[in-house]
């Protein structure tokens, strides 16, 4: 019996960005262990460098100058508002870490967090601005984005003659399988005899011999790690692929296409389109369920009434804002505000604060396009009660 199951959209982007995708080389498993570790070494003292990253050498080596450059400023701001005895366990710690980074392998965003006991430098997948942060605990918002924007998945390059499967990430394709599998060209599906190439039945089963070859090959890779598939060929032979489909996968998107001999590039560029539709999607999901929240009122929007929420396990999800921040510290249990350039150690985002225990107490945090929860002043709460 045919196991395929077609899914409706909201259930594709569900899986699409929700599960738990893998990070290369951190896995998603790690990355929560990242983010425990840098919880548990908090201090009075917390470098957080953020900086974006090339892949390709020798464009990596832009990015040792960049590092470089950004740890010189850290250091000055720190010696500006410590005393020196302070600051150079930090510094040295650092510089450690900086010494031991290989640009050579760079992904596309680095993080470098550093205190006087302790550092710890991730490359992450995701693109990423510079910033520079100093305050009495580590800037965790990459690595929150990191968790949520990484997406992977395959595709699959579908037609009579030839089929490719390409693990991807996000925008950027990340290995071409080169086995025994894959490419599958077709050498055995095909005849030469004339009578029977006349017949219609006859070379429409063979292609679908061919197909559901195939799909028994690219089971083995989903089999191990389930990912939702982009199917690219010309239409029929799309079609014939899925009808011969044997377990339940996610087809993320169809891209129309001969990708038989596209190198990689082409064929992300070709499928961005059909992935950012899914990414729009699903912001558009993210806000409807806001609504439904409000209507049940069971959303908090004051900064103060988020906190109390977010501090005593009754948060469900926290929407955020790419670029929101709050810079401000608590004091006898209320929040406030801080000017962005105030330089006390003890004012810094307390994003980070309402992120840790939203995710301590099983909820979700979600980040936004810019612009969208503009009525909610860039931050938003839905309650569990």
């Amino acid at each position: 019996m045919k196991k395929y199951l077609k899914l409706t959209t909201n259930d594709a982007i569900r899986h699409f960005i929700l599960k738990d995708s893998t990070l290369a080389p951190e896995t998603s498993g790690e990355i929560w262990e990242k983010l425990n570790d840098l919880d548990k070494y908090k201090s009075e003292i917390c470098v957080s460098i953020v900086i974006p990253t090339h892949r390709i050498h020798p464009d990596s080596q832009k990015d040792s100058i960049l590092l470089k450059n950004c740890i010189t400023e850290a250091e000055n701001t720190l010696y500006s508002l410590l005393e020196k005895r302070q600051v150079w366990p930090i510094v040295e710690n650092i510089k450690e870490a900086q010494e031991a980074i290989d640009f050579r392998l760079n992904l596309d965003s680095l993080a470098l967090y550093a205190n006087e006991h302790f550092s710890s430098v991730i490359k992450l997948p995701v693109d990423l601005e510079k910033q520079i942060t100093i305050g009495n605990e580590f800037d965790l918002r990459p690595l929150y984005k990191t968790r949520q924007q990484n997406r992977k998945y395959y595709i699959l390059t579908i037609s009579k003659q030839k089929i490719r499967l390409i693990e991807a990430l996000n925008d950027k394709a990340v290995n071409e399988i080169d086995t025994d599998d894959f490419p599958f060209d077709n050498s055995n599906y095909i005849t030469k005899d004339a009578t029977k190439i006349m017949q219609d039945t006859f070379v429409e089963n063979l292609e679908k011999e061919y197909f559901n070859d195939a799909d028994k090959r690219f089971q083995k890779y989903y089999i191990d790690n389930p990912l939702p598939v982009v199917l690219a060929g010309d239409v029929k032979s799309v079609a014939y692929y899925e009808e011969q489909m044997d377990e339940i996968c996610m087809v993320l998107a169809r891209v129309q296409g001969n990708f038989d001999n596209a190198p990689l590039h082409e064929i992300i560029d070709a499928v961005q389109p059909e992935i950012e539709k899914y990414r729009k999607e699903k912001q558009d999901e993210y806000l409807s369920q806001i609504d439904r929240a409000q209507s049940a009122h069971l959303v908090s929007t004051d900064i103060n009434d988020i906190y109390r929420s977010v501090s005593t396990g009754g948060a469900d999800t926290l929407y955020v804002e790419n670029n929101f921040s709050l810079n401000g510290k608590i004091v006898e249990d209320q929040v406030e505000i801080t000017d962005q350039d105030d330089q006390d150690i003890k004012s810094h985002d307390l994003l980070n604060v309402f992120m840790k225990n939203v995710t301590d107490n099983g909820g979700q945090v979600v980040f936004m396009e810019d612009g969208l929860l503009e009525k909610y002043n860039g931050i938003v709460l839905v309650r569990r009660f």
